[in-house]
């Protein structure tokens, strides 16, 4: 999933395969919001994109397919700013990867709010992080929030430092919003 495709420039005009105009991005802003679960908020504004959370980010994706298992952490990038090496060949590893590098560059705990959609563990294991974006799909609803300093993941397990809080350093823990009372982001 390309941000840059899922939220292009205001000025982009939709066609029919007949070549005529059927609407702007403007108009379509809702539907493209349905489909995709993307709030039209980021649509409009796709600087605000800093500020979904981790979780949020990766239920976007969470029903999308790709031919190559790798192609599913790949296409996720540039959604959040990773830049690492794409090693085809390397399968379901490739999400977890994605996943080790966002936990580098942010301290955004949602990562860790994920459920297994399937019953059974995988070849990967049932760790701490999720085997796929798929076991996001129920996450859109949580907001951002950040350990007040940092927390890792390593072989022997997460270890966070101390509690939790918003993105701004203060109140209580993220909690589970579901997505038909979010809230409006700044």
């Amino acid at each position: 999933m390309n941000f840059a495709r899922i939220a292009p420039p205001l000025g982009l005009d939709f066609y029919d395969a007949s070549w005529e105009r059927r609407q702007s991005k403007k108009d379509a802003a809702h539907i493209i919001s349905q489909v995709t679960g993307i709030d039209s908020d980021y649509l409009w504004y796709p600087g605000r994109i800093r500020h979904a959370s981790a979780a949020e980010r990766m239920s976007w994706a969470s029903c999308r397919t790709t031919t190559r298992v790798e192609d599913m952490a790949y296409c996720l990038l540039g959604l959040f700013d990773i830049n690492m090496p794409m090693l085809y060949g390397e399968g379901a590893k490739a999400f977890l990867r994605l996943q080790e590098e966002i936990v580098k560059r942010t301290n955004d705990l949602s990562l860790l709010a994920w459920k297994n959609q399937a019953p059974s563990v995988g070849e990967h294991g049932c760790g701490v992080l999720a085997s796929s974006p798929s076991a996001f799909r129920c996450s859109g609803g949580f907001s951002y929030g950040v350990c007040e300093n940092e927390f890792s993941v390593t072989n022997k397990g997460h270890q966070d430092y101390h509690t939790a809080t918003h993105s701004h350093g203060e109140g209580p823990p993220p909690v589970l919003h579901p997505p038909s009372s979010r809230q409006q982001r700044p």
